[in-house]
């Protein structure tokens, strides 16, 4: 826990705020849990006191104040299945989170989209074969000393599917292919705008084709990629919550380099670009953030 939020709970939990809510049960939350309520959430039992004692919900939405509820509260509380919703909703209102509106109007937005249909192959042999070429990439990397990518042998927090084919105008992303790259104790959901995107016609003057989803995980904040297959580019916005340390983009082609980025700060966001993207499959990893693998 931050040194700075500690001695912030800690002041509203002695200063008159916190003598006009109702008194610290047995149950009450601690300030270390309450501190990483955002990037951890609570368990059932946590969440049930919390939705019911002014206290917790007080210092939960302060707490949120310094780091944004991550992506599964946040898709929790867009579907009104979160218990501590009123500390999401005070922290909104309260501190004007532009990065949290962002990130649940895109939920919203996304919630009432379509599903893309699967690819053609075979699951299992896409599975296995994304299973092959991760795993040695990830080799790689750790035996050249890269930082940030050592958590990703036992699995990455999240891995998707993306091709970008300007000759073909085709933008695609996939989550079910790269299902055997992911940690099993990190469930990670993707959901679609436009689903898969083919350009109409043969007119290419236009806007090449886009394909965009929405991911959210456990350990990780909203994020959007956006596939543009024109520009050979894939854009992927972090929104709310903390980002990962890296994000690896690693071609299905062994002979093409796999490109590591680390999120940039823009505006209320963090982002990562990759430009002039190799023509084919890519597999995107995010790694676990190191607290959840305390």
């Amino acid at each position: 826990m931050a040194y700075q939020l500690e001695n912030l709970l800690g002041e509203f939990f002695a200063g008159e705020e916190f003598a006009r809510v109702t008194g610290t049960t047995s149950h009450c939350l601690s300030l270390s849990v309450i501190a990483d309520a955002a990037a951890n959430g609570l368990t059932p039992s946590q969440s049930e006191h919390a939705a019911h004692c002014h206290r917790c919900l007080h210092a939960l939405a302060l707490a949120f104040g310094d780091e944004c509820p991550g992506g599964s509260l946040l898709a929790a509380y867009a579907a009104g299945r979160l218990p501590i919703a009123e500390a999401v909703r005070q922290h909104i209102d309260q501190d004007d989170c532009a990065s949290c509106r962002t990130a649940l109007s895109e939920i919203s937005r996304i919630a009432a989209a379509p599903t893309p249909e699967g690819p053609e192959q075979t699951l299992s042999e896409e599975c296995a074969r994304w299973r092959s070429r991760y795993l040695k990439a990830i080799h790689d990397l750790t035996a050249k000393g890269i930082s940030g990518v050592e958590s990703l042998l036992a699995g990455a927090a999240a891995a998707v599917e993306v091709t970008v084919d300007a000759a073909h105008g085709v933008a695609r992303i996939l989550s079910e292919p790269a299902e055997a790259c992911r940690d099993p104790l990190a469930p990670m959901g993707l959901a679609y705008p436009a689903g898969i995107a083919y350009r109409s016609g043969g007119d290419t003057s236009k806007t090449g084709t886009q394909s965009s989803a929405l991911l959210s995980g456990a350990d990780l904040p909203t994020v959007r990629i956006a596939a543009d297959a024109e520009r050979q580019q894939i854009k992927m916005q972090f929104m709310g919550g903390t980002p990962p340390p890296v994000v690896l983009l690693i071609p299905m082609d062994e002979a093409l380099p796999v490109t590591i980025r680390r999120p940039e700060p823009a505006g209320p966001i963090h982002q990562v670009l990759f430009s002039d993207v190799p023509a084919g499959e890519c597999l995107i990893a995010l790694p676990r953030d190191k607290k959840s693998e305390k």
